[in-house]
């Protein structure tokens, strides 16, 4: 949920070697939430799709989830 007073949003799309549960991202999660900045994070591969070095290069498969995690869908009125 954006509250009302939200100044923007931080979206952090997370690759190799970071999570979103990773204690530092939480922390920036925080601060920005604190400062009315939403946030949105998320990984771009699952765990076993991470496991696959050739994943961290995968352009098409990296730039599909990102899309597919920000894309919004209007409604016809």
């Amino acid at each position: 949920m954006i509250p009302e007073n939200a100044i923007g949003l931080a979206v952090f799309s997370l690759g190799r070697g970071s999570s979103r549960f990773s204690f530092r991202n939480q922390i920036v999660e925080e601060l920005l939430q604190h400062n009315n900045i939403p946030t949105f994070l998320f990984d771009l591969c699952n765990e076993k799709e991470d496991q696959i070095y050739e994943n961290r290069f995968n352009i098409d498969l990296l730039t599909s989830r990102l899309i597919e995690a920000t894309q919004i869908k209007m409604r016809k009125d």
